[in-house]
Protein backbone atom coordinates (compact mmCIF):
# COMPACT_ATOMS: atom_id res chain seq x y z
CA UNK A 1 0.00 0.00 0.00
CA UNK A 2 1.25 3.51 -1.26
CA UNK A 3 1.15 6.32 0.53
CA UNK A 4 -1.25 9.80 0.26
CA UNK A 5 -0.98 13.42 0.22
CA UNK A 6 -4.08 15.19 2.24
CA UNK A 7 -4.86 18.46 3.24
CA UNK A 8 -5.05 19.61 7.21
CA UNK A 9 -6.14 23.18 8.75
CA UNK A 10 -3.63 24.65 11.27
CA UNK A 11 -5.76 25.10 14.26
CA UNK A 12 -3.85 27.96 15.45
CA UNK A 13 -3.36 30.10 12.17
CA UNK A 14 -6.32 28.81 10.06
CA UNK A 15 -4.23 27.93 7.11
CA UNK A 16 -4.16 24.90 5.23
CA UNK A 17 -0.69 22.67 5.13
CA UNK A 18 -0.47 19.19 3.36
CA UNK A 19 0.31 16.21 4.93
CA UNK A 20 1.65 12.80 4.02
CA UNK A 21 0.98 9.67 4.88
CA UNK A 22 3.49 6.72 5.22
CA UNK A 23 2.36 3.46 6.40
CA UNK A 24 5.51 2.43 7.61
CA UNK A 25 6.50 6.26 8.92
CA UNK A 26 3.01 7.94 9.72
CA UNK A 27 2.17 11.43 9.06
CA UNK A 28 4.52 13.97 8.08
CA UNK A 29 4.11 17.60 7.33
CA UNK A 30 5.21 18.64 3.69
CA UNK A 31 4.55 22.09 3.42
CA UNK A 32 4.67 24.77 6.29
CA UNK A 33 1.81 27.19 7.39
CA UNK A 34 2.21 30.71 9.03
CA UNK A 35 2.95 29.32 12.01
CA UNK A 36 6.07 27.60 10.70
CA UNK A 37 6.89 30.29 8.55
CA UNK A 38 6.50 32.64 11.49
CA UNK A 39 9.30 30.53 13.98
CA UNK A 40 11.35 29.79 10.93
CA UNK A 41 11.81 33.47 10.44
CA UNK A 42 11.84 34.48 14.42
CA UNK A 43 14.91 32.03 14.45
CA UNK A 44 16.51 33.17 11.78
CA UNK A 45 16.28 36.84 13.25
CA UNK A 46 17.19 36.09 16.63
CA UNK A 47 20.61 33.76 14.99
CA UNK A 48 21.14 36.92 12.39
CA UNK A 49 21.32 39.63 15.62
CA UNK A 50 23.13 37.42 17.86
CA UNK A 51 20.53 36.35 20.17
CA UNK A 52 20.25 32.79 19.56
CA UNK A 53 21.84 31.28 22.11
CA UNK A 54 20.56 33.63 24.68
CA UNK A 55 17.12 32.56 23.56
CA UNK A 56 17.91 29.43 23.98
CA UNK A 57 19.20 29.56 28.19
CA UNK A 58 15.84 31.75 28.48
CA UNK A 59 13.95 29.20 27.14
CA UNK A 60 15.58 26.07 29.17
CA UNK A 61 14.81 28.16 32.37
CA UNK A 62 11.12 28.49 31.41
CA UNK A 63 11.38 24.46 31.13
CA UNK A 64 11.22 21.55 33.54
CA UNK A 65 15.54 21.53 34.24
CA UNK A 66 14.97 18.50 36.54
CA UNK A 67 13.55 16.49 33.44
CA UNK A 68 16.27 14.07 32.54
CA UNK A 69 14.84 13.90 29.31
CA UNK A 70 14.97 17.87 28.31
CA UNK A 71 17.94 17.34 26.40
CA UNK A 72 16.39 14.40 24.00
CA UNK A 73 12.88 15.89 23.93
CA UNK A 74 14.53 19.24 22.38
CA UNK A 75 17.54 17.71 21.08
CA UNK A 76 16.49 19.31 17.43
CA UNK A 77 16.32 22.66 18.71
CA UNK A 78 19.73 23.26 20.07
CA UNK A 79 21.02 22.18 17.38
CA UNK A 80 19.68 24.83 14.54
Amino acid sequence: MSGFIDDEVCPTCGETFAIEFDPKAGYRKISQCYCDRLLGDVRDFLKEKGLWDEFVEFHRSKEEPDDPDFRRKFSRLFSL
